[in-house]
């Protein structure tokens, strides 16, 4: 298992370049991946499996989140080479990089051969609608799969690269955990626990839980699981002290409010998704948010519901209305901010007093 770990960390910590070009005809993949979310993650883990022992094959992986995206976006600028196939897995290209990858004469980048974006977010596929490349003479072939009804980006990409091959049942639960609320019972939940319980910060860690996780049935996941989710669910019982509120005023000037909670979502399981729409539910949203700050100093709001209102949406209007950027789905979506002061500016948080001598005030108002 040591020696199998390191491998995959040599094979994918490599500088550009330092490989040996051993045959004319060498291809360069660079698959760009949703950072730190485990259907990109997994949708990486794909390419690996397909291409991995291929000598006429080098891979590069670069992560794109939505918290750093202009470092990202240069890594993959210097990563490009005349001749490589650049591939959004779970995350979509920015128009404008796509348009500058699109257009090499203008932009000055190396003329890749082929550009695929497969995403099932619904925000991409709104982003990208009818997008129209610039007129360039060495424009690379360009390819989009986007399908916002698809449960999971990570499937979509092993059915391109690896139709013929049976899905590890860690896989098919993925499709399952990403959109949260298609789990359906407690041993869909068990063996989710198993997979989240596992490192999956870097791609090396990623993908070595991965490998493991390959060779076990859904049944050895839900036994592995078990104990795992009853720590989940005590972890969350806690957070219901620390509950605070926003009032966020959506369109047309209507003020509703929200709970907020200091939680990062991954490390509390799938239960926790369903415990945020509970807790909005007593609001009347049907909706609450989780936020915490990301190494960089940025601040990752994560937005969950059961699909009314639509996070998706909410999402869209706090990038259309305050310059942060995200996306998502229907049940599921995150913003972020470029710090704490800018979280606090928009997501302004009070307690329940607070929330209610505010609202008493509001009603004043109305009947004034």
């Amino acid at each position: 298992m040591t020696l199998i770990k390191t491998l995959i960390n040599l094979k994918i910590t490599f500088p550009k370049g330092s490989l040996p070009l051993t045959t004319a005809s060498r291809k360069h993949l660079v698959v760009v991946y949703h950072e730190a979310c485990i259907d990109g993650l997994a949708s990486a883990w794909a390419f690996d499996q397909r291409f991995s022992g291929h000598e006429n094959v080098h891979l590069s992986y670069i992560p794109l989140g939505h918290h750093d995206i202009p470092a990202a976006e240069e890594k993959i600028r210097r990563e490009i080479d005349a001749g490589a196939e650049i591939y959004f897995v779970d995350v979509a290209p920015s128009k404008k990089l796509l348009d500058e990858i699109m257009a090499p004469l203008s932009s000055g980048l190396p003329p890749a051969k082929e550009v695929t974006v497969i995403d099932h977010h619904k925000s991409a596929a709104d982003i990208l609608a009818g997008y129209k490349p610039p007129a360039d003479a060495q424009a690379p072939k360009l390819s989009l799969k986007l399908d916002p009804d698809h449960p999971s980006a990570a499937i979509m990409v092993w059915d391109a690269l690896l139709g013929g091959r049976d899905k590890p049942e860690f896989l098919k639960l993925i499709a399952k955990m990403d959109i949260a609320k298609d789990i359906k019972d407690d041993r869909d939940l068990a063996a989710a626990a198993m997979i989240d319980s596992k490192p999956i910060k870097n791609i090396a860690d990623a993908f070595y839980s991965f490998y493991e996780l390959s060779s076990l049935s859904l049944h050895e996941m839900v036994v592995g699981g078990q104990g795992i989710l009853s720590d989940q669910a005590n972890r969350i019982q806690k957070l219901t002290d620390n509950i605070m509120y926003t009032r966020l005023v959506i369109e047309g000037g209507h003020i509703t409010w929200v709970p907020v909670i200091n939680a990062d979502v991954q490390n509390f399981g799938r239960h926790i998704s369903d415990y945020l729409r509970e807790q909005g539910d007593r609001t009347g949203m049907g909706m609450a948010f989780a936020w915490y700050v990301q190494g960089n100093g940025s601040v990752t709001m994560s937005i969950r519901s059961d699909g009314d209102p639509d996070a998706s949406k909410i999402a869209e209007f706090l990038c259309a209305n305050t310059g942060v950027k995200g996306g998502g789905h229907k049940t599921s979506a995150a913003v972020h901010f470029t710090s704490l002061s800018q979280f606090t500016d928009v997501i302004p948080l009070y307690t329940q007093d607070q929330m209610t001598q505010l609202k008493k005030k509001q009603a004043a108002i109305k009947t004034a």
